[in-house]
This record gives C-alpha cells, sequence and structure tokens, in this order.
C-alpha cells in the first residue's frame, strides 16, 4: 500500500513539474522572442510539444 501511495505521490509530483513546464513554454510562445528550439532547450519539452503548444496560443501584442 506504501509503495503505490508513493508511486502516486510521484507521479503527481512528475505531472507538476510537466505543467510548470508548460506554462513556462507558452509564456515564451506569447512573448513571441524565441525559437521554438531555443524554447524547447530551455523548457526541456520537445519541439513537437512546443510546436503543438504554438498552435493552441498566439503571440501578445507589443
Amino acid at each position: 500500500m506504501a509503495k503505490n501511495m508513493d508511486e502516486w505521490g510521484n507521479e503527481l509530483k512528475q505531472e507538476g513539474k510537466k505543467e510548470a513546464l508548460i506554462e513556462t513554454a507558452l509564456k515564451m510562445l506569447k512573448k513571441g522572442v524565441m525559437s521554438f528550439e531555443d524554447i524547447s532547450e530551455y523548457s526541456s519539452l520537445s519541439l513537437d510539444e512546443i510546436k503543438s503548444l504554438a498552435e493552441k496560443c498566439e503571440p501578445a501584442a507589443t
């Protein structure tokens, strides 16, 4: 039982980290000043994930 709770806790932590990375990447995309490759490098998300996120958001107006 404890092992299952530990595994569940670790999964939640990983999901939380992933969400934080996605939020950071979205902020970068909205700024519109970095390439997809740079955002991928700095966020540790794959280039495909960045491209998918980019399709869902638009750059901020300057």
